[in-house]
């Protein structure tokens, strides 16, 4: 009978032992597929910054240049003025 009982014990462990095995297979995959999912948007989240910097550089040529043309035409319109006798701002 005790032969028995450990015979359905080691029986009981093993079963055991399969399902959590098989739970922590279960889980790593889990795991992986989650870093891969974290990796993807790192990535675009990279790229994303990327684009960002780019808009942000051309953004910043442009408001230079657009700068320096109002300063021009600020000169060219107070020459005007004062050859008119009115005084620039």
């Amino acid at each position: 009978k005790f032969d028995a009982f450990q015979a359905e014990q080691a029986q009981k462990w093993d079963e055991q032992n399969r399902k959590f095995d098989a739970f922590q297979a279960e889980q790593a995959q889990k795991w992986d597929e989650q870093n891969r999912k974290w990796d993807e948007q790192n990535r675009k989240w990279e790229e994303n910054t990327q684009r960002l910097d780019r808009i942000e550089a051309q953004n910043s040529a442009t408001l230079e240049e657009i700068q320096k043309a109002n300063r021009r035409y600020e000169s060219a319109i107070g020459a005007i003025g004062s050859r008119w006798g009115l005084y620039s701002e």
